[in-house]
């Protein structure tokens, strides 16, 4: 019945009135199909955004952070919020998060929404600051419950959507989390981590001293550039057992980035991809930041899968010795030769590439 409804009705609109000319005809139906073929999106995309504005309005909300009727809280946020110092404008969000914070303190966790539900930009935050609530959100229970949020997405380039920090709830998660569990008992910090961390602060004090004793006066320090730096070393000596600004650090010959400079250029370029949606959805265009970009990830990643390489290669010259390192790569090393040897799964290198952090 609904086919020969249909039928009848396409016939009933193609049909030529008798000296309605072709032109007119067409503009009909281009309009019958515009109207029957774009309602039902507008229609989804509008019930859709009610859905999300529906559960968003269940939430708690900070009464010290006003809501614009267009804007949301973008409004507050950008005319409101104090600047941070020496910065391009940048709002300093963090007193106005503690405010609400303190308003919201029998709630555990406030919600902000950005432009109105109607519009494509739409989007919420849910700011959750009570331990409990946290750890609850985080634990057994919520297995499957939640996905990994945009700053994931951003960082898939970086950090792979495989490996423990970035793969959803699944098998392969919880193969992993039982697998490499063990790597981060305290003896891997207390002889990796911590000797690291004390070298490196102190190196770089030392820097601060000279550079103060030349002067004849303190020194302008860039914070933000010398708190990278320093964290890159960490992390090198950590998961790979060099420096990552070092000439032996494992980057090719070949690459024009140094470790240390290859993750400041990515670091930055993913910064400005969670302040601009639209560099992050263009980041494959052949503009000159993103060529660089694309560089220097390919510096990261060819002296992580070369280190990996090297590692194996030695183990199978040392004749079965499975002692890969005491850092967090030889630990991922052995836990997987292990777990093969068990006869369960091996890591393939870019895995075990991706689960450092890097690709």
């Amino acid at each position: 019945m609904a086919e020969n409804v249909m039928k009848s009705l396409l016939r009933r609109i193609l049909a030529v009135p008798k000296g309605e000319p072709r032109s007119a005809q067409l503009r009909r139906v281009l309009r019958f199909f515009r109207w029957w073929l774009v309602t039902p999106f507008l229609a989804a995309y509008v019930l859709r955004q009610m859905r999300r504005a529906a559960k968003a309005a269940g939430l708690p909300r900070a009464p010290s952070i006003g809501t614009h009727w267009l804007l949301g809280a973008f409004e507050h946020i950008v005319w409101t919020c104090p600047r941070i110092p020496k910065t391009k404008n940048r709002p300093d969000l963090m007193p106005a998060y503690q405010v609400a914070a303190k308003e919201t303190q029998a709630e555990g966790l406030f919600c902000m929404s950005f432009f109105h539900w109607l519009l494509p930009l739409y989007s919420n935050v849910v700011v959750v600051h009570d331990l409990e609530l946290v750890r609850e959100l985080l634990g057994k229970k919520s297995w499957e419950l939640y996905r990994k949020g945009k700053s994931y997405r951003i960082a898939t380039d970086l950090i792979g959507s495989r490996a423990l920090l970035a793969s959803p709830d699944c098998e392969l998660w919880r193969w992993q989390r039982r697998l490499l569990s063990p790597s981060f008992r305290r003896h891997l910090f207390d002889s990796v981590l911590a000797p690291s961390v004390k070298r490196h602060v102190g190196e770089m004090c030392e820097r601060w001293e000279s550079l103060a004793a030349a002067q004849g006066q303190r020194p302008e320090v860039d914070l933000a550039s010398e708190g990278l730096r320093l964290t890159l070393k960490v992390l090198g000596n950590f998961a790979f057992g060099y420096d990552f600004g070092s000439s032996d650090s494992g980057s090719s010959s070949s690459s024009e980035f140094a470790l240390d400079e290859a993750f400041e250029v990515v670091l930055h370029r993913m910064t400005d991809f969670g302040r601009n949606p639209l560099l992050f959805a263009t980041r494959l265009f052949p503009s000159f930041e993103n060529m660089k970009y694309w560089r220097a990830l390919k510096a990261i990643d060819q002296a992580a899968l070369s280190s990996i390489d090297g590692r194996l290669a030695q183990a199978e010259v040392k004749q079965g010795d499975q002692s890969f390192g005491d850092d967090l790569l030889g630990h991922m090393l052995g836990a997987s030769a292990a777990d093969s040897a068990a006869g369960g799964h091996r890591m393939d290198r870019q895995l075990i590439a991706e689960y450092a952090q890097i690709r």
